[in-house]
């Protein structure tokens, strides 16, 4: 894929087509100059990344005039069947009553010796409007093309016949073969996340394929990683289900939401969960961006408070642990012995879990 952000490789060809600006009306990448003097450019580039190609990038008369120019891809392996080509273009032309003037794309599998092949072509005024188009693997055979590990691809727009205004402009071209198969998303790093007062966030994280709770809130926000972006539509409350070993399945209210490049899963529940439990979190239905199924879905949740070494049973040794570390700074080496979550380790926390001694984890299946 290319968003045009980056140089990846594409190269303008003049061939005749003059234009103002001083640059002949090629072809150029940059962000749209809008100039509102010459209201035939796109105002913006299409995907929303900012750049785009466009011929002639400068104010005022920059349209591509008595001749053609192209724009040429780099060299692309696409052996494998089963390939669809997609692009967003943009093409104002005033006057093409010849239907002389277009927007001609080629493909040609001997690395750009030819002979090029039309595989699209786009010839009526777009106004001021981008629009998507594909190019299907059904489209490819019935131009008689062969697709090989050095095909390129062409866009040649032109200004012949009756005088004309042509501005054209590329983004968002991406080749995708269909019968890749995407690997499935993996789930990287779990933890529960606590806020402890000023000393903020601090994460329990899962070893072994569990987490362990020990602090007093409870389990009220996990974040879930993925090794890939993640599908909106099915990262949803709807797709989280939560049942304890003592307590059964959740009752309460569960919240979904998903950060960085929709990679990052954050589900919130309201209650926390049940203490003195095992709960088993399963992510079911759950898909990433290229639709690719979540197959490794559950992962294990192990609530109890006040087990501050975390071997199962909440005892005066766990009271113990915390006692060297009153008035330390809690950071995160320490973070557990601050049980109430204030931001401060003191004689509190300690004396907050002679209560619960005794209690202990029940086994995960």
């Amino acid at each position: 894929a290319d968003d045009f952000e980056t140089d990846q490789g594409w190269v303008p060809v003049n061939i005749g087509g003059g234009g103002g600006g001083g640059a002949g009306g090629d072809w150029q990448r940059g962000v749209p100059v809008d100039d509102p003097g010459w209201a035939y450019d796109p105002a913006t580039d299409s995907d929303g990344s900012g750049q785009c190609y466009l011929t002639n990038n400068h104010f005022g008369n920059t349209d591509v005039d008595n001749g053609a120019v192209q724009l040429i891809s780099r060299t692309m392996d696409l052996s494998p069947r089963g390939v669809r080509i997609n692009y967003d273009y943009f093409l104002r032309l005033t006057n093409n009553a010849d239907g002389a003037d277009m927007l001609l794309v080629e493909i040609d599998g001997n690395d750009g010796a030819g002979p090029w092949i039309e595989i699209a072509r786009h010839d009526i005024d777009g106004w001021l409007l981008w629009h998507p188009h594909m190019i299907t693997q059904a489209d490819l055979d019935a131009a008689s093309v062969t697709l090989t590990s050095t095909t390129k691809v062409r866009f040649t727009t032109n200004d012949e016949g009756v005088q004309n205004v042509n501005e054209s402009a590329l983004d968002a071209f991406s080749v995708r073969n269909l019968e890749c198969v995407d690997p499935p998303p993996v789930i990287t790093a779990t933890s529960s996340v606590v806020t402890h007062g000023p000393a903020g966030d601090f994460a329990e994280s899962m070893v072994s394929g569990t987490i362990r709770e020990s602090r007093l809130s409870g389990v009220t926000s996990l974040t879930v990683a993925f090794d890939v972006p993640m599908d909106p539509a099915t990262t949803t409350a709807a797709n989280v289900s939560v049942a304890g070993i003592n307590s059964g399945s959740y009752v309460g209210t569960v919240g979904t939401s998903l950060a960085g490049p929709d990679d990052v899963l954050t589900i919130t529940f309201t209650p926390a969960l049940s203490d003195v439990d095992c709960h088993a979190i399963d992510l079911s239905g759950m898909e990433s961006a290229e639709g690719a199924a979540l197959v490794d879905s559950t992962f294990k949740v192990v609530v109890l408070h006040g087990d501050i070494d975390q071997n199962g049973v909440v005892s005066t040794g766990d009271a113990s642990t915390i006692k060297p570390n009153f008035g330390d700074p809690v950071d995160a080496t320490n973070f557990r012995f601050d049980y109430n979550h204030d931001g401060v380790i003191s004689t509190a926390d300690a004396s907050m879990m002679k209560p619960l001694f005794g209690n202990s984890a029940p086994g995960c299946p």
